[in-house]
């Protein structure tokens, strides 16, 4: 068009000759045009689907080594708790891998949204006014608050990101705050062994609450902190806790990693140190024990010890 004036608007060569076929929607699609859930299918077929799914799973995971350096540099800065790089990255790949139906259900939301746009946010789809309120395809009739969701007490299961402070997870947690524990491993000990959904800031929360409170510990609670930092500090290291008829402490047993390693590659020999004055007379003992030919321990030798270094 020149100064404004269509009338001087000619024919351009330069695309003339490129296509003198037929034109206009195929055959196959015109075999579904009558069928608007056919339709949809037809142009996002359930290949793509699992195409989409497959790449999105891809671009989460490459980015994570430059996602987990970030992190961390930002909780430097926050002057917070500091993760491990490998805690970070096993954090990250967690997340549950896209399914193909996922993306399906995306699509549906945002047809949804286009059919219904609602500038005011997702809040505004449950409105009870009329002006932003999601029409039910009734004049005067629109849906009403909480309609697809279940009300307080109608499930057993407990899926919330919250833990009650009465909560018989919480004395573990106790324990492993007061032992040292790092938040990412309370994180994933909390959703390991009980239904909650916590989230990193939730377990923030709870180290900071728990250490404004500052409670002491019993002898028997600290007893069980030890155990359970021993426990945590690798992870061959186990302990466990033998009680008596009448449900008292009788037997504790530790055994770390380098230990259990040791006695793996020389399973004939095993060398126990019994200098906690347990034995009958008070004898500080070092025992020598071998393993018979039937799988059994026998003491060999015992040498009182003169002087404990501990």
């Amino acid at each position: 068009m020149t100064d404004g004036n269509p009338s001087k608007l000619g024919s351009d060569p330069t695309y003339e000759g490129l296509y003198d076929g037929l034109y206009g929607p195929s055959d196959s699609v015109l075999n579904v045009t009558e069928d608007r859930l056919a339709l949809l299918f037809y142009f996002l077929p359930p290949k793509l689907w699992s195409q989409i799914a497959v790449e999105s799973n891809t671009y989460h995971a490459q980015p994570i080594p430059l996602r987990v350096r970030a992190i961390r540099s930002q909780q430097r800065r926050n002057g917070g708790e500091v993760e491990d790089l490998g805690e970070i990255r096993r954090r990250l790949s967690r997340v549950s891998d896209i399914e193909a139906w996922e993306v399906l259900r995306v699509m549906g939301l945002l047809i949804a949204r286009m059919l219904v746009p609602i500038g005011k946010g997702i809040a505004a789809h449950w409105s009870l006014k009329k002006v932003g309120a999601l029409p039910t395809n009734r004049f005067n009739l629109f849906m009403t608050k909480n309609r697809f969701f279940p009300s307080w007490g109608t499930s057993t299961s407990v899926t919330s990101s919250h833990v009650p402070d009465d909560a018989p997870i919480m004395r573990d947690v106790e324990l492993m705050v007061a032992s040292g524990s790092k938040p990412s491993r309370v994180y994933d000990y909390i959703r390991t062994h009980t239904p909650h959904e916590v989230q990193m800031q939730d377990v923030y929360n709870m180290f900071a609450k728990l250490k404004k409170c500052g409670t002491t510990l019993s002898d028997e609670d600290q007893v069980a902190e030890l155990l359970v930092k021993f426990n945590l500090e690798g992870h061959g290291n186990v302990s466990t806790v033998d009680e008596n008829s009448r449900k008292q402490t009788a037997v504790v047993s530790i055994a770390s990693q380098h230990m259990r390693k040791l006695y793996k590659r020389f399973p004939e020999l095993l060398l126990i140190d019994c200098t906690h004055k347990t034995n009958r007379c008070n004898y500080q003992l070092c025992t020598i024990m071998v393993m018979d030919q039937f799988g059994n321990g026998q003491a060999v030798q015992h040498s009182v010890v003169a002087r404990n270094a501990d």
